[in-house]
């Protein structure tokens, strides 16, 4: 719907669903925001509505941050030099649009002298309109392209195939954040969203991560988002009761079993006997947590997950013909040959539903970005941002803890330009890392076999980089 115009200094004017990503971020504005809200105008006239839709604050957020879909790919019959004119209109960055209106007339003068008469009598098809609550508002530095592969094939989903995705990383580099960004997304498109986190799978954890994705769906009934009428338990409530005990706290699933802990006890041995058995339940209850519409489930920390990980290669084959996106996270670092994920992200190499996005740390100038919104805005001196990025190797959450730790102890302070810089002629050492990552390195090395721990305490002795013809005549002939 229309917004009213508003005409005091410094707020947005005129219909949100028209407006640049460049006024929404208050960046600078030229001709080529005009050329924005012309094809706004376009593609509404191919796909019967605006490429963002939903309520003010989802629009602002879906301009600024969602590719939109090709008019193509919701269903125009259209060519596809038509297609590329509309979408390089509304790119995000001003610089790839048309330079002026010119410029765009100028193409679509080209493509029509090129149509044929029965092109010009094809009609289009409306879409379906999407509303959203208001977004996040911490930034989200980089992984654009990371983001845009998850859009597009949360895109490919909705169409009614299953996709999978692993998102790949080493602790705080960034992927709860990337996925907090699919979340708010997802929002905008009132599309649900599951979470379940993996625990240290041992004989009392198993599949602990599907009881996650289950509690999630009762916990978001409970605060109202979700609609009334809930999804009917009767068939598998003594099922799940028997394999997550707490799962009898959830008054639907109680209501709707047995409530014999005979009947409970038999499914149990039964189900530990048998894993296809405990497979196809929890296919069966997230199909029923789904009821046939969009969903995205999110599963943490797949390293840690044994059994999870035969179950989860079966729920995604059982899930095929579903508008459903997975989305998993591990570190890369926590797996080895003989760990079940290994095989299974092997399997699924070359499977068009399937792709593995791998996050590295932020480049240069992606880390001074970050250092400035840790900042609240405020330059960093070239040396000290250097000095940080080479302490941190470019890890988001390390550069976090670092610049709270720095800002804390009164190791770093503005100077008389206001940029931050090291007090004193301090430097930074591993003697001035915050506890939060000497823990997170400690964990890391505590989980490496004994004699790789015995070679990294020798090699330590050289400093943080070593040659090998020094770690050699250290360590002798072991």
């Amino acid at each position: 719907s229309n917004v009213t115009s508003l005409t005091r200094t410094g707020m947005l004017m005129g219909t949100m669903s028209y407006i640049s990503p460049e006024q929404v971020r208050g960046d600078d504005v030229g001709s080529q925001a005009d050329v924005y809200s012309l094809g706004c105008v376009l593609y509404e006239g191919l796909v019967g509505e605006v490429p963002f839709v939903g309520e003010v604050q989802a629009v602002l957020y879906r301009v600024v941050h969602e590719a939109p879909q090709a008019p193509r790919a919701l269903g125009a019959d259209i060519e596809a030099e038509l297609d590329d004119i509309v979408l390089a209109s509304i790119a995000k960055d001003p610089g790839q649009r048309p330079q002026s209106a010119g410029q765009l007339a100028k193409s679509l003068k080209r493509y029509r002298s090129q149509m044929k008469d029965s092109q010009r009598l094809k009609s289009v098809v409306a879409t379906q309109t999407m509303v959203s609550p208001r977004p996040v508002q911490s930034p989200f530095i980089g992984r654009e392209a990371e983001f845009r592969e998850l859009q597009q094939r949360l895109n490919v989903a909705l169409s009614g195939e299953c996709q999978f995705v692993v998102v790949a990383g080493d602790p705080g580099i960034g992927k709860s954040r990337l996925l907090e960004e699919l979340d708010t997304l997802a929002a905008a498109r009132e599309i649900r969203v599951l979470h379940g986190r993996f625990v240290e799978e041992s004989g009392n954890f198993p599949y602990h991560g599907y009881c996650d994705v289950i509690q999630d769906f009762f916990r978001q009934r409970e605060t109202g988002s979700a609609s009334s009428g809930g999804p009917d338990f009767s068939e598998l409530a003594d099922d799940l009761i028997a394999l997550f005990p707490m799962l009898a706290e959830v008054e639907a699933i109680r209501a709707a079993s047995s409530g014999s802990g005979q009947i409970q006890q038999e499914s149990e041995s039964r189900l530990l006997e048998n894993r296809t058995q405990v497979f196809e339940i929890l296919a069966r209850s997230l199909t029923l947590l789904a009821r046939g519409k969009p969903l995205i489930l999110i599963l943490e920390d797949l390293h840690e997950a044994q059994v999870s990980i035969e179950a989860l290669q079966y729920i995604i084959r059982r899930l095929g013909p579903t508008p459903t996106l997975i989305v998993g996270t591990y570190r890369p670092n926590e797996i080895d040959a003989g760990h079940p994920l290994a095989p299974m992200l092997e399997g699924f190499e070359g499977d068009r539903r399937f792709n593995q996005v791998t996050l590295g740390p932020f480049s240069p100038e992606e880390h001074r970005e970050f250092l400035k919104t840790l900042t609240g805005g405020t330059e960093i001196v070239e040396e000290l941002a250097e000095r940080l990025r080479e302490t941190t190797d470019g890890n988001p959450f390390f550069t976090k803890e670092m610049v709270r730790s720095l800002l804390d102890a009164g190791s770093i302070a503005q100077d008389k330009t206001g940029a931050w810089s090291l007090s004193g002629g301090m430097d930074l050492s591993s003697e001035a890392l915050p506890a939060t990552i000497q823990q997170a390195v400690k964990k890391r090395i505590a989980g490496l076999p004994d004699d790789l721990r015995k070679v990294l305490a020798t090699a330590s002795v050289k400093g943080r980089t070593f040659d090998f013809v020094d770690l050699e005549a250290l360590v002798g002939d072991e």
